[in-house]
């Protein structure tokens, strides 16, 4: 409001009297001039057409090529150096402003992890080689982030999953008109203490849960496949004994029409750049949970299929991004 018009808005209460220094509802000029203060900041907006490319949040939508990731933004990420890093305010200040390429790599938050680790209160603040190394890896992500392909419910679809030591990922591909193989998005996570504890089977398993999770708007109610370097999900739905947790996630995988394909770990691309651990001894409290199993619903139930993938099919999976 005017300073000038502030006393035409006075009321009074039973605590005295007050007036408005903004402009308030029920004036009959408000509309007006809510109005033309729209029109100035909108300006330069107004009379576009036929707009192909459409910056949101970061991230660059455009027509018939899909969502990449805006240069300033990128720049913004470069700008950052390591001796920035002083504490773990900077920290977080630096991982927030990079969490956005999340959507574009799916190992981010595997290789975010030395330096979400500094965050925590428990942990003695202590900058080194493997802080500097995860530092340049998210750089670098930026500058190397692919192009997402938008997702369209007709086209072939696969979800490839893998499980490292500290993260679960996820990649949604689908097969384009052009034969070739596009990735759609992107999926990582920290794991918790207590899911760093799961087996070997049950972080894999973690993997396609989790990713399953993500991307359900567009899996759900849609037939598709789901890659694996982990042969043992491949018969998962033939084993008769689970544990509870396996049983639980058995029940959530029977929303959708899945059928999983298993393919060597050097031909996972997912598998080669998290680097995870091929087997893992099992451990006491594994012990103690394949002691707790028990009798699984028939097979024929679970809602999903299984099958082997031969490596030659995968052909046209791109190597690497």
């Amino acid at each position: 409001m005017d300073p000038d018009s502030e006393y035409l808005t006075a009321f009074r209460t039973r605590f005295g009297t007050f007036r408005w220094k903004v402009l308030p509802f029920g004036l009959k000029v408000g509309p007006a001039w809510f109005q033309q203060f729209i029109n100035a900041q909108l300006h330069d907006l107004l009379d576009r057409f036929n707009v192909t490319k459409v910056d949101y949040l970061g991230v660059l939508l455009e027509a018939g090529v899909g969502l990449s990731v805006d240069p300033r933004k990128v720049r913004s990420i470069q700008d950052w150096k390591f001796e920035d890093l002083r504490d773990r305010t900077a920290i977080r200040s630096f991982v927030g402003l990079c969490n956005f390429i999340r959507v574009f790599c799916y190992h981010a938050s595997g290789v975010a992890e030395p330096l979400n680790r500094l965050l925590k209160k428990d942990v003695a603040f202590v900058m080194g080689p493997e802080q500097r190394e995860a530092f340049d890896q998210l750089k670098r992500l930026a500058i190397e982030a692919p192009v997402l392909a938008f997702f369209r419910p007709e086209l072939p679809t696969r979800l490839e999953t893998d499980a490292s030591r500290n993260a679960t990922a996820g990649v949604l591909w689908q097969e384009q008109p052009d034969q070739t193989w596009k990735p759609v998005g992107f999926f990582s996570k920290t794991m918790t203490p207590a899911e760093r504890a799961y087996p070997i089977q049950d972080r894999e398993l973690l993997a396609v849960v989790q990713s399953l999770e993500h991307f359900y708007p567009e899996l759900l109610g849609q037939k598709f496949d789901v890659i694996t370097d982990h042969e043992a999900l491949v018969h998962f739905s033939t084993k008769r004994l689970l544990s509870v947790r396996q049983i639980r996630w058995s029940d959530f995988l029977a929303q959708f029409d899945i059928r999983f394909l298993y393919r060597p770990g050097r031909l996972n691309v997912v598998a080669d750049a998290l680097s995870r651990k091929t087997a893992e001894l099992p451990t006491v409290k594994a012990r103690e949970a394949e002691e707790r199993t028990v009798t699984l619903i028939p097979p024929e139930r679970l809602g999903f299929a299984t099958d082997s993938l031969d490596p030659t099919a995968a052909g046209n999976l791109p190597s690497e991004l």
